[in-house]
């Protein structure tokens, strides 16, 4: 399994699903997990896609570059692209992963990941580390999307 994990700074889940520096990544083999690296945000809607790589880590390889986790064909709820919200390059940048993990994400991307069959895990957990273990393990808490604010 391919896991994104939304972060600012390499080691803390960001609050904010979309307006994170980065996406790392993380591949589960066998219950093991191993981390793969960072994947800049250069493609949310809130995205800056300029934050200086962390010190000690590596970049990830885009998307369908992960030997093994190829690209998916992802298509956005078209209610929102109707609508003029489109996650279309979200899912493109994310589409070789499996599962998202973030502290905070808007009704709008929970309904395109569960369209798309993308687990997702908004949780409280702060460290990547500990929440990628938890995730493995099955115990990692999940609460609803943001409707009114996000959380942190």
């Amino acid at each position: 399994m391919l896991i994104a994990v939304s972060t600012d700074n390499g080691t803390h889940i960001s609050g904010h699903f979309g307006r994170c520096n980065f996406f790392s990544i993380w591949k589960v083999t066998d219950g093991s997990p191993e981390f793969i690296g960072l994947r800049p945000n250069s493609f949310t809607q809130h995205a800056t896609g300029d934050a200086p790589l962390p010190g000690g880590m590596s970049l990830a390889p885009p998307a369908g570059e992960v030997e093994g986790y190829p690209l998916k064909n992802y298509s956005p709820t078209e209610t929102l692209v109707q609508k003029g919200y489109s996650h279309t390059s979200v899912l493109e940048g994310l589409a070789d992963v499996e599962c998202v993990i973030a502290a905070g994400m808007g009704r709008r991307i929970i309904m395109d990941f569960e369209r798309n069959k993308i687990n997702y895990f908004i949780t409280d957990e702060g460290n990547i580390e500990t929440a990628i273990k938890n995730l493995v393990d099955g115990s990692l808490d999940s609460g609803p999307g943001c409707e009114g604010g996000h959380r942190r």
